[in-house]
């Protein structure tokens, strides 16, 4: 978990404060937005898209994806925790938790972000690349949850397609 964390936290550290101090302000319609795991602006990422399964930081396997808020208390000093699902055939194939993490502001345009973080698969069921084989092509439903430091919380859900690392 360490590694995860570090590795999030040094991407994000990057991304700077917000212009405007109100710019990331809490609402009563918070949300969480999930996009495709690239560089560059930010990419959202569609139900039925394929994704790849990449190499987890904290060790294992999961889906990266990228995550933005709006309604959620974000700036220098904001953290949220983050908690990370994944499901195949609507059954738990992988949960993580990350206590405290950095929620930056990136401005009244771009809203709240946390960077890359990665929706993990079960360390115990897939331990080697070859366990992995019988997800290609499967369909699966990440969920990242966020809730921040005043206690609002959003969800965001995607169905994608697995695609196995290369």
């Amino acid at each position: 978990m360490p590694r995860l964390v570090l590795s999030l936290a040094l991407g994000s550290l990057a991304l700077g404060c917000a212009d405007d101090p109100d710019a990331c302000a809490g609402s009563d319609e918070p949300v969480v937005e999930l996009g495709v795991d690239e560089s560059g602006p930010f990419v959202p990422l569609v139900d039925g898209a394929t994704v790849s399964i990449a190499d987890a930081p904290q060790g294992g396997f999961g889906v990266p994806v990228r995550a933005r808020t709006r309604g959620l208390v974000a700036g220098n000093t904001s953290s949220a925790e983050i908690l990370l699902d994944l499901r195949l055939d609507a059954a738990a194939a992988g949960h993580f938790e990350i206590p405290a993490f950095p929620l930056l502001c990136e401005g009244a345009a771009q809203g709240g972000t946390l960077g890359t973080v990665v929706v993990p698969l079960d360390p115990d069921t897939w331990v080697t690349a070859a366990d992995l084989e019988p997800l290609a092509g499967r369909t699966a439903e990440l969920a990242v949850e966020v809730i921040d430091d005043d206690d609002r919380s959003a969800v965001a859900r995607a169905n994608v397609v697995l695609q196995l690392p290369e």
